[in-house]
């Protein structure tokens, strides 16, 4: 019997498998070298189907972003929404350490913003206007990142917070995450809706 026999057949590589083993390892872990190993296949045949580490890091991010669910059609208004789908977020971003730094930096990929369009068309027919479905969108991300950061110990925001306060913080906002994310678009909204357009004055704090 030989070698190959005794071992096994290796796992037949494919870009599918590729990026479930690259799921496997985590993003925080991601080297070719790793992904090889985890399919018992020669590192340089992942390069048939993927042309390099880049290429692979989105196309994970795309497939952990298709595993977030959209929120219920049955949610009638966008602030639900929203709150909503803040929760569906979160729950994959922390199922995935290293995840939110990987969309920040595959923000512009294909996947995230065909994924950002739906989600704002969605927005737009529970009746906000496309600049506030914009402005409320992308604020909703950047708070349910920050906060899973912060939660996870990763980089955020100040960036020297001494060990008890950043205790409490993730404390908090691992217990109220929900009500967070619901005060932080209920805040949002409102602002907009009293007229506060920023982008268009230039000044940050202009309101109507």
């Amino acid at each position: 019997m030989g070698t190959a026999a005794r071992r096994g057949r290796p796992k037949a590589a494919s870009r599918e498998r590729i990026i479930e083993a690259g799921i496997s390892v985590g993003l925080r872990n991601l080297t070719m070298t790793a992904v090889a190993a985890e399919l018992e296949v020669a590192e340089a045949t992942l390069y048939n189907y993927v042309s390099s580490k880049q290429e692979l890091e989105e196309a994970i991010v795309a497939a952990l972003v298709d595993q977030i669910d959209s929120p219920s059609s049955d949610i009638a208004h966008a602030h639900d929404h929203l709150v909503e789908l803040g929760a569906r977020i979160a729950t994959v971003l922390r199922r995935h350490r290293g995840l939110t730094e990987a969309v920040i930096r595959h923000g512009a990929s294909a996947a995230i913003t065909t994924r950002a369009q739906a989600d704002l068309d969605r927005l737009i027919e529970l009746g906000l206007d496309p600049d506030t479905a914009l402005v409320a969108h992308s604020e909703l991300v950047w708070f349910v990142i920050g906060s899973v950061r912060v939660e996870s110990d990763e980089p955020a925001g100040p960036p020297v917070l001494s060990p008890p306060f950043r205790d409490a913080l993730r404390k908090y906002e691992s217990a109220n995450f929900r009500w967070s994310v619901d005060a932080h678009v209920l805040g949002v909204l409102t602002a907009l809706e009293r007229g506060s357009r920023p982008w268009a004055t230039g000044d940050d704090t202009a309101t109507g």
